[in-house]
């Protein structure tokens, strides 16, 4: 016959298992249905080496919506990485002087050239991910302290419209 202590525990370590259990099986976000999470989750973040005579980086990352939409409103960098960072996207430039002129390669094509641009926010769907990767939307690092070398580390601090700030790791790659 059990102890009322034994009782208690038992009863106890069901309790415990049953909520971890629940907790582990969460909701599978690869079926489409919106994250458990209110925040958005931020992965994959990554900054691109630059040359010495380089004032301008870029970041990028996956930002994944947590249970309702939320914005990307800015994001800042430390000081000795750079004096101020600004949300950009790359968009096709329709110049007119280049319209037609068949002139293609490094990000010119037959109907204009690639820019860069700033914007005033991202939105990030509801259970969705966002790319912030080469090409699209990242995070521009404007007048670099010095180079971003392979293998240096910094903290991106992300602000969002609901979340507040997310500080994110980042870790500087070759290109």
């Amino acid at each position: 016959m059990r102890s009322p202590l034994q009782r208690v525990l038992t009863t106890g370590a069901i309790v415990l298992a049953l909520a971890l259990g629940a907790a582990a099986c969460g909701d599978d976000s690869s079926s489409g249905s919106t994250s458990g999470s209110p925040a958005p989750t931020v992965a994959n973040a990554w900054a691109r080496t630059s040359a010495a005579s380089q004032t301008t980086g870029a970041a990028y990352m996956d930002i994944t919506g947590g249970s309702s939409a939320d914005k990307l409103m800015s994001a800042s960098a430390p000081a000795d990485v750079s004096a101020k960072t600004e949300i950009h996207e790359t968009t096709m430039a329709h110049s007119s002087g280049m319209a037609g002129s068949g002139m293609t390669g490094s990000g010119m094509t037959g109907s204009g050239m690639m820019e860069m641009k700033p914007v005033s926010s991202i939105s990030i769907p509801a259970g969705k991910t966002v790319k912030l990767e080469p090409g699209g939307y990242h995070v521009m690092l404007v007048d670099l302290a010095k180079p971003l070398t392979a293998g240096q580390k910094f903290t991106l601090t992300l602000t969002f419209e609901k979340a507040g700030k997310v500080e994110v790791p980042v870790e500087v790659r070759a290109s």
